[in-house]
């Protein structure tokens, strides 16, 4: 466990993180929630709002969780790998909202506020701005 665990550290300090990663924080921190848990939650939702900058990334993706994309348009294909993704981690019983981890939905503006104070560090990796509005969006639609 701690060899993998290095390697997985060594992997994400070279690939970097973006704003699942950053909401995830908030969310084990001032909540008590799994950090594992926290970033698969959010992972659908910050997908959904990447998609803008990464279709073709997201089609490939699609594919890869076995998604039929043949003659889909990117857009389409693209967001096949949201849902694929927002499946496997239902399949696999990960809470699909902040409801249900019974997170107060008045503690959200405080969460993105939070999450936009590691804008230079984790933020910095996202593939799209992710400004303040923003944050507050994704959460909101996560709640």
């Amino acid at each position: 466990m701690l060899l993998g665990s290095l390697l997985a550290g060594m992997a994400l300090g070279e690939a970097g993180v973006g704003a699942v990663h950053a909401l995830a924080h908030v969310l084990g921190g001032r909540h008590g929630v799994g950090h594992g848990v926290a970033n698969a939650l959010f992972l659908p939702y910050v997908m959904a709002f990447n998609r803008i900058g990464c279709r073709e990334k997201y089609a490939k993706v699609a594919s890869l969780l076995g998604e039929r994309v043949e003659g889909l348009s990117l857009d389409r294909a693209s967001l096949a790998a949201v849902e694929a993704v927002r499946t496997l981690s239902d399949d696999l019983g990960i809470p699909q909202r902040l409801s249900d981890l019974g997170i107060p939905e008045d503690s959200l503006d405080l969460m993105a506020e939070t999450s936009m104070q590691t804008q230079g560090r984790i933020l910095a990796n996202n593939p799209r701005v992710v400004s303040l509005s923003d944050a507050k969006r994704i959460l909101r639609e996560a709640y």
